[in-house]
């Protein structure tokens, strides 16, 4: 839960540094921001610190994973790791990270209100707090709620969709201010297609 929190106000600082809009509905504008300068733009200390707790985290759970005992969605946390660590560690490479960085920061406040949940669920299952386990079911319900809000809706019909319909080539008044390597571009989306298709695998 602390790792979590963490991420969400390194991240927030991140992308308030980078003077982008904080409107999840501003995804399009964003990213036009995002690719502007691209491959030679200069990041900001909290947005190399972001995406280096990030791909530390998630090298951490891909390890962890064959630690713990095995769980029923086993393939699919696997699946999401592995595409998680790839997108990450690529687009670190390929300095797509002012984009990458709004796609991570989407997906962070929904682990911190599960990972509440959990820590009330077990002082309710263990210690016996019938007040913990009533806090637990409310906040298992707000997890609900700001997963469908930000998994289900924001990132595909906001920050995907924004990245999707922005073809090979950037136009800003009518003067090209971004030329995609299409391969790269497709890549990428592919892999977050493939993330999003994830989070609606729910068993």
């Amino acid at each position: 839960m602390l790792l979590y929190s963490l991420s969400v106000v390194v991240g927030l600082a991140a992308l308030v540094d980078d003077n982008s809009s904080m409107s999840f509905f501003n995804a399009a504008e964003y990213t036009i921001e995002a690719w502007k300068g691209w491959p030679m733009q200069k990041l900001s200390t909290e947005m190399t610190t972001f995406y280096t707790l990030a791909l530390g985290s998630y090298f951490h759970l891909f390890a962890f994973q064959f630690i713990d005992m095995r769980k029923k969605d086993f393939f699919e946390m696997f699946l999401h790791h592995t595409v998680t660590i790839l997108l990450i560690s690529l687009s670190w490479l390929t300095n797509f990270v002012k984009f990458g960085c709004l796609v991570i920061f989407v997906h962070d406040p929904v682990d911190v209100i599960l990972e509440v949940s959990k820590l009330l669920n077990y002082v309710h299952t263990y210690g016996g707090s019938k007040i913990a386990g009533v806090l637990a079911d409310i906040f298992f319900w707000l997890f609900t709620v700001t997963f469908v809000f930000t998994r289900l809706y924001v990132l595909p019909f906001y920050i995907l969709s924004a990245s999707l319909s922005q073809g090979s080539d950037l136009y800003v008044d009518g003067v090209i201010v971004f030329s995609k390597p299409i391969y790269l571009y497709w890549f990428f989306n592919g892999l977050l297609l493939v993330i999003q298709v994830l989070h609606l695998f729910l068993r």
